[in-house]
């Protein structure tokens, strides 16, 4: 895994993004908002040239390298989600209506990958608005991903593998209510901002290791 730490460099010089690109007419500040978020899939040499001479630092201090990558595999088991009525308006989620099996793999090209098992389901909501997300470790695992979260993956990393659940989770539901209910003027795209994650290594209920807001 390799992200850049274009925020807390520019927040440890307590620099805004919009007077950044203000003295950097060759780079947008929209270029320097997605590089800053870690966004993007790709970035470009001349902008890391660019903003290394900037803050006078060299391109290891931009990056930050994990020798390992962190992807989710998530199966629908249930979804019991209906319609409350026939114009087909509103979705209604009683507790647990859709649960799932969620497989969290780290990866690492020269070595054998780990795999940790959770089990996840829904608390009460609707779709369009907030839903609670409980993830628990299956019974049968020996040791939950906790360890290796607070251990082994450092905090700016946490943000980008928390916002890559939340995606993976999001487009699983999705694609389940879209099977589940299908009609030809009804889609669903549920955002990761519509799900509250609960786990047992970060919470979005409890704000816990929170990476802070981008300096804009």
């Amino acid at each position: 895994m390799l992200r850049n730490r274009l925020a807390e460099l520019l927040a440890e010089r307590d620099l805004k993004i919009s007077r950044v690109a203000a003295q950097l007419p060759n780079l947008s500040r929209n270029t320097i908002t997605a590089t800053a978020s870690n966004t993007g899939k790709m970035i470009q040499l001349e902008t890391v040239d660019t903003l290394c001479q900037f803050l006078h630092i060299e391109p290891t201090d931009f990056f930050e390298y994990l020798p390992f990558n962190i992807d989710f595999d998530i199966t629908i088991t249930k979804n019991d989600a209906f319609f409350t009525d026939v114009t087909r308006d509103t979705v209604h989620l009683r507790d647990e209506d859709i649960k799932f099996d969620i497989y969290i793999k780290v990866n690492n090209v020269s070595t054998q990958s780990k795999i940790f098992e959770y089990l996840g389901s829904n608390g009460n909501g609707f779709v369009g608005t907030d839903i609670p997300i409980l993830l628990t470790r299956d019974e049968n695992e020996s040791a939950g991903f906790a360890d290796f979260w607070h251990k082994k993956i450092t905090p700016g990393f946490r943000s980008i593998v928390w916002d890559q659940l939340k995606n993976n989770l999001a487009q699983a539901i999705s694609e389940s209510l879209n099977e589940k209910l299908a009609y030809e003027d009804v889609s669903f795209s549920l955002s990761p901002k519509n799900l509250i994650l609960d786990t047992d290594f970060k919470s979005d209920l409890l704000n816990v290791d929170d990476f802070g807001e981008l300096p804009f």
